[in-house]
């Protein structure tokens, strides 16, 4: 019994090493999750989007083809593009509100 189950333990192990995702993509993940959860879903759909879409194509990469440098390189695109999202809403959080009456620019 013991013969058995230490190879099968060890293709356990190996198999869940060769399974984890890259530490790019688990900080994008984190990124986008910060950034939906704050005033970026509010103020600034369109880049909090792009980031989802960024992330989405990180995921995929590493579903069809494991930690290779695309899927990190995509991971570390949808990351930045997360930050993108909360800068601008931050931005747009800090400016004054606009005077009802004045002009359209």
């Amino acid at each position: 019994m013991r013969s058995v189950a230490v190879p099968g333990l060890l293709a356990l192990v190996a198999g869940c090493a060769l399974g984890a995702a890259p530490r790019d993509l688990v900080n994008a993940r984190a990124a986008y999750e910060r950034a939906s959860h704050g005033p970026a879903a509010e103020l600034d759909p369109a880049d909090l989007h792009i980031a989802k879409r960024t992330l989405d194509a990180a995921e995929e990469s590493f579903s069809d083809h494991g930690n290779t440098q695309d899927t990190r390189d995509d991971a570390y695109v949808s990351e930045r593009r997360s930050e993108i999202a909360e800068s601008r809403a931050r931005f747009l959080e800090a400016r004054p509100d606009p005077d009802p009456k004045a002009p359209p620019r």
